[in-house]
């Protein structure tokens, strides 16, 4: 019931499809016209649908008349508007650069990260060598760190990185992406396929990498000289540059928004190439990568996720860091023993302490001897013996 209107009503059951001017073909008049503009969206967000619709009552009210070509710019400052008041939009991309570094070898194909602050326009450029969900939050911390906070919502491109399947509203967001945006405090916000105005500030700052701040004269020592050099580029050009919203420089203007952005996690999550969810046995020991480790026996029978990171294998539940293991190592079975100490709790009864025998036979940290100890049967006896 919407107040204010009085509501009439034709019964197609009893073959009444029009009293006078009672009828619904105006109604289905609206909808045809409604659903042919929306289609060409490919879907539209819940929370702008209203917004859509108010426009298109609007157009439909006003056919034919002068009222109609004001309709779109109207619309798009609303959004613009709405973006910048309430979310602090980060927009990404992704180029290819052939780039001459020293260390590499001469001419090296790259990768650039770019991603953009919606409101002041600054912007960071990380160049990478690989595109595997390690290079991505790699690139993730090394941007959040130079624009200093993290944005309430992160507009990415299509990658398999970042998105599983789908795409825009309809998208699922990859399993480790979305583990390193729930850390974060970001919503991952996919944009539409072939739609590259969705992101066109980061299209914008793609044409001064590729023009102004890495050119084809540039020779850099190693990948951590190209980076530093794009650093000072950056800032460099932003102090010269007008954000549209201020009418400030960017960089002053990068200064003002910094406030408002999130602060960064006392430290940034390690990147990892993979995550899976691992069930933990009732001798808690988790299988990964054709390795068994051990996880605290609070969490026996419950599930864990395991990150693989470059140099380490990182065990969370509850969005909370459980212990962490070398990785890759020549050591198949990796048993910390202080694992299976402590008091009994609500989760789970304590296993029995290791007793004198024990703590001199078993080693406290598996993975970290060389060389398995090889002891007389004389030695056990004297064990025996002084316990006896």
């Amino acid at each position: 019931m919407f107040c204010g209107y009085r509501h009439l009503k034709v019964d197609h059951g009893k073959r009444v499809y029009a009293s006078g001017k009672v009828c619904i073909n105006g109604l289905e008049g609206f909808w045809s016209f409604a659903k042919e503009r929306l289609i060409k969206h490919h879907g539209v967000s819940r929370s702008w649908f209203p917004y859509y619709l108010k426009e298109l009552e609007f157009r439909y009210n006003n056919r034919g008349t002068i009222y109609s070509m004001f309709s779109v710019s109207m619309c798009v400052t609303l959004c613009l508007l709405c973006q910048i008041g309430s979310n602090h939009l980060n927009f990404y991309k992704k180029l290819f650069w052939t780039s001459v570094i020293h260390e590499l070898g001469g001419e090296t194909k790259i990768s650039a990260f770019i991603m953009t602050l919606s409101h002041s326009r600054m912007w960071s450029v990380v160049w990478s060598r690989g595109e595997n969900m390690l290079s991505w939050l790699t690139c993730h911390n090394r941007a959040f760190e130079f624009l200093g906070g993290i944005p309430s919502t992160v507009r990415i491109d299509n990658l398999k990185t970042g998105v599983a399947s789908g795409c825009g509203v309809w998208s699922k967001i990859n399993e480790g992406y979305a583990s390193y945006a729930r850390q974060m405090d970001f919503a991952p916000d996919p944009h539409r396929v072939r739609t590259p105005r969705d992101k066109g500030k980061a299209e914008r700052r793609v044409q001064d990498v590729k023009i102004l701040q890495v050119t084809e004269k540039d020779r850099f020592e190693d990948m951590e000289d190209l980076q530093e050099t794009s650093r000072l580029r950056i800032l460099a050009r932003s102090r010269k540059l007008t954000c549209p919203v201020t009418g400030k420089s960017i960089y002053d203007s990068w200064n003002l928004e910094k406030q408002h952005l999130k602060p960064l996690p006392f430290s940034l999550p390690e990147p990892f190439d993979v995550q899976v969810s691992r069930e933990v046995g009732r001798d808690c020991l988790v299988s990964f990568e054709g390795r068994r480790y051990s996880v605290p026996y609070r969490w026996a029978k419950r599930t864990v996720q395991v990150r693989g990171c470059a140099s380490t294998v990182e065990f969370w539940g509850e969005e909370k860091l459980i212990c962490v293991f070398p990785r890759k190592t020549d050591c198949r079975l990796l048993v910390d023993q202080s694992h299976y100490e402590g008091t009994d709790s609500d989760t789970g009864k304590a296993p029995a302490p290791l007793g004198k025998i024990g703590r001199e036979i078993v080693i406290p940290r598996s993975w970290e001897i060389e060389d398995a100890p090889r002891r007389s049967i004389d030695h056990y006896a004297e064990l025996v013996g002084a316990r006896s």
